[in-house]
């Protein structure tokens, strides 16, 4: 007996899938992999990206031009560094129809485009004032009766 013999024999009979089935399947078992926020987060992103695309006539499919043009677009709507999580969201949500996707997010283009927007749009952080021994009593009333 051969293995293609011995193989037909013992296992059961499974219906063929579509290439096109199977990519789904894994889509959507990789998302359920994700946190529900990241999931959202990344939906939120992609649809940014996509809506994007659509107002200036480009295609959906990644280039390094592409993101670089939308890394300077939204870079005057958001903060920069709220543009980099964002990218990272499209990464994630591209990268099964696009693998390359990664690869051209670290092109020299896109890195320098989101630093330039970083630098010449972005502003500081926004530092908190630091807590007062009076802001401490005040509170710490409030918190000694919490059991974790």
């Amino acid at each position: 007996m051969n293995l293609q013999q011995c193989s037909v024999t013992r296992q059961p009979h499974h219906e063929h899938w579509s290439l096109e089935r199977l990519k789904e399947w894994r889509a959507w078992v990789i998302g359920s992999s994700l946190e529900q926020v990241m999931t959202k987060a990344y939906a939120s992103a992609f649809l940014s990206y996509t809506a994007f695309c659509e107002r200036q006539n480009f295609s959906i499919q990644p280039t390094a031009n592409t993101l670089s043009f939308y890394i300077v677009y939204m870079s005057h709507h958001i903060q920069p560094r709220s543009v980099k999580s964002y990218l990272s969201g499209i990464c994630a949500e591209l990268e099964m129809t696009w693998p390359e996707i990664r690869e051209i997010r670290s092109s020299r283009i896109v890195t320098r485009t989101l630093a330039g927007c970083i630098k010449l749009l972005g502003q500081p952080a926004q530092c908190k004032c630091t807590l007062s021994e009076q802001d401490l009593s005040t509170h710490s009333g409030k918190y000694s009766s919490v059991k974790y």
